[in-house]
Parts: C-alpha cells; sequence; structure tokens
C-alpha cells in the first residue's frame, strides 16, 4: 500500500501512453502535451519507482522488463477507472426482461438458489424461466443456440462451448 501512497496516478497514465505508441513525441501529441512535459513525466515515474522503464534515443524506444511489468498493471488500473463510469451508470438502470435457465434434473444447490434470489433482490423486475431437461438436451441446445445457459454436470466438455465449475455435487447410493 506504501507505492500506492507515494506513486502519482497521472504518470501512469501517461506511462501507458507512452508504452502504448512506443514513442514519447507520439505520446506527447495523443495527450496534448509538449514533449518535455512527457519526458519528465517518464523520468518522475522512473524516480518514484526506483527502476528504469524504457531504454530511449533518438532513434529506438523499447520497455524495458520492469517497463513491461508496470505497462500491465498500469494498463489494467487504467481499465478499471475506465470501467467506473460504466458501473455507476449501471448501477442507476433497472434491469428487465426474462432470463433463462436450462438446468438439468436433479441439480439442487444452495448456491444456485441464493445466487437466484440474490439476483432477484437486485432486480426485481427481471424474472426467471427454468427449464428442466436431460444432460444431452442442455449440450445440444448450447450447441444449436436455443439455449445461452445451461446448469449440468457435464463430465465431457466440448471445444465448441465455454464451461465454468459452479459446484461440487456428490451423489450416493
Amino acid at each position: 500500500m506504501a507505492l500506492a501512497k507515494l506513486v502519482n496516478w497521472n504518470l501512469l497514465f501517461t506511462f501507458v501512453a507512452i508504452a502504448e505508441k512506443e514513442s514519447i513525441s507520439q505520446a506527447a501529441e495523443a495527450l496534448g502535451r509538449g514533449q518535455p512535459a512527457i519526458s519528465a513525466a517518464l523520468r518522475n515515474l522512473e524516480d518514484q519507482l526506483g527502476y528504469q522503464l524504457a531504454e530511449r534515443s533518438a532513434k529506438s524506444f523499447a520497455l524495458t522488463d520492469a517497463g513491461r511489468i508496470v505497462y500491465e498493471e498500469a494498463r489494467a488500473v487504467c481499465n478499471s477507472i475506465e470501467r467506473i463510469s460504466t458501473l455507476l451508470t449501471d448501477a442507476n438502470e433497472e434491469l428487465t426482461g426474462t432470463v433463462r435457465v436450462s438446468i438439468a434434473s436433479h441439480m439442487t444447490s444452495p448456491l444456485i438458489d441464493r445466487s437466484l434470489a440474490e439476483f432477484h433482490r437486485r432486480h426485481p423486475k427481471a424474472t426467471f424461466y427454468s427449464t428442466v431437461m436431460k444432460i444431452h438436451e442442455i449440450s445440444e441446445g448450447l450447441n444449436s443456440g436455443r439455449i445461452c445457459f445451461g446448469i449440468g454436470p457435464f463430465a465431457k466438455q466440448r471445444s465448441d462451448l465455454d464451461y465454468f465449475h459452479i459446484f461440487r455435487e456428490h451423489c450416493g447410493f
């Protein structure tokens, strides 16, 4: 947390522009600032972090290993900041419509129950339509596009579908 207090966030934003343009002068142009200001920003960030972030000369520019690490993390920070306006806009909008869920027979989970209840609490104008199917019907429906989301014990995964693990179910005789 100490580094977060020391690093100037504007310098990180400027560094992202430098890294993406691979040029201090092109970054200055994109940001609408002078080249000396951008060069100074890069030097200040390097001083704050204690690492050289780029090897630069009149004819070449390349990020160092430390520069690539800082760029990846700074880009992630910039992406998170850019998402704030979307998240705030979404917070004020009501979600309506129907969520269609296809679930294999005998699939029970408190996680699913809590998730559906929480979704309904957050979005009371949205409704659910659930269909109970056999696992092979869900797989075929997903493949054909008739189903967008299915829950079931998929022992065999198809390469053309995306899967994520929700919970483990134990069966017994």
